[in-house]
């Protein structure tokens, strides 16, 4: 079986290649684990591995000040909107997997057709 990505939005490149964005929430139960090495592209661009360093199941009340900055946001309210601009209207109580990651130094930045 071959390894499993990350995939986000081209808007989050900056941040990610900085190491500002060091987590993600996922609508629903993921099966990612701590420890695993997974791929990571932004839009078209391939930004290299990731180890998987936290996996948790929460809802967005669950979701911390410290949860907002590794996502890369400055307020919760920005997270929720962004969140609900992408996967549509979604209930209070929800599940989300939160995924902590930390990319591999000395990535390689590639392109994909």
């Amino acid at each position: 079986m071959g390894r499993k990505f990350l995939n986000f939005d081209e808007r989050f490149l900056k941040k990610l290649k900085s190491g500002r964005k060091t987590a993600t929430l996922r609508l629903g139960r993921k099966k990612y684990r701590v420890g695993e090495v997974v791929k990571v592209m932004c839009g078209k661009e391939y930004l290299g591995e990731a180890l998987i360093t936290d996996v948790r199941y929460i809802t967005l009340d669950e979701v911390d000040e410290a949860t907002v900055r590794e996502e890369g946001y400055r307020s919760k309210k920005g997270l929720e909107r962004d969140l609900r601009q992408f996967y549509g209207d979604f209930g209070e109580n929800e599940i989300f997997t939160l995924i902590k990651f930390r990319l591999a130094s000395g990535r390689r930045r590639r392109r994909r057709k």
